[in-house]
């Protein structure tokens, strides 16, 4: 039988490996270097991050031979007993481990690193494969440094006011906020406006969505790409009236990268 949330809640906070003493809560962007955390790590509640549903977390199983750690979505929670999670998918079918199988979930909200230990309490596999987990007695949180930015590597589309075509572009770091591109030419002088798009991978069974964002550009220099003596021109930008979901789409795919590029530098 599915173990009890309340018990889990306590064994959990018992349980904690690499935690600092906390109290059991009562009955809801660029180099890997720019990961280093701001603050010291601090006990909360998980209700009290207020974290969205949709938000990808990742799964790291101690004692399996799995490689990076697995990637899912908080579908849901009831505070106090237990979340739901979209099952993990690897080699193109849901991940099964054992009930009461502890692994450490870990997740980022804003500027906030959070981290607990739980295990699966329930599996379903039909109409849709999803986990219940313990609900955290306590998570481990720190601040990280602000406006952090994930270094990827996508092909994008870049329209300057005045331009009568599209310049083709590559984005090397990338948050909510705004990005880092590469451009053969430089694309327009400082403060000009621009349109990107481009296609971002949402992580989830290969899926991918067109992004389209109004940008300013607030810096521009030419460097010299590596391999090569092709000059490039780096434009650094700032997105501004970016949609809800778009800002959530950015924000959960840079959020994911990072967590990767803190997981392979672990």
């Amino acid at each position: 039988m599915p173990a009890n949330p309340t018990q889990m809640s306590s064994e959990i906070a018992q349980r904690q490996p690499d935690s600092h003493p906390v109290r059991t809560a009562a009955g809801d962007q660029s180099a890997p270097s720019s990961l280093e955390r701001a603050s010291s790590e601090r006990p909360a509640q998980f209700e009290d991050l207020q974290v969205r549903v949709g938000a990808r977390i990742q799964l790291i199983f101690s004692r399996r031979d799995r490689g990076a750690a697995l990637s899912s979505t908080l579908i849901g929670y009831a505070a106090h007993e237990f979340l739901i999670v979209r099952a993990p998918v690897q080699g193109g079918l849901a991940v099964k481990v054992q009930n009461d199988e502890w692994f450490k979930v870990r997740l980022f909200t804003g500027v906030l690193l959070a981290e607990f230990e739980t295990a699966v309490t329930r599996q379903f596999v039909a109409p849709a494969s999803y986990w219940h987990l313990g609900y955290p007695a306590v998570v481990r949180i720190s601040t990280l440094r602000a406006a952090l930015r994930a270094p990827v590597d996508l092909a994008a589309r870049a329209t300057c006011d005045g331009q009568p075509a599209p310049a083709e572009v590559r984005i090397v770091d990338l948050n909510e906020l705004g990005a880092k591109i590469l451009a053969p030419s430089v694309l327009g002088a400082r403060d000009a406006s621009l349109q990107l798009e481009f296609t971002l991978p949402t992580g989830i069974h290969g899926e991918v969505v067109q992004i389209s964002v109004a940008a300013r550009i607030k810096a521009i220099k030419t460097i010299e790409r590596s391999g090569d003596n092709t000059p490039a021109h780096a434009h650094g930008l700032q997105f501004h009236a970016v949609g809800e979901r778009e800002k959530l789409l950015l924000q959960n795919f840079a959020l994911l990268r990072l967590s990767e590029v803190r997981a392979d530098g672990a």
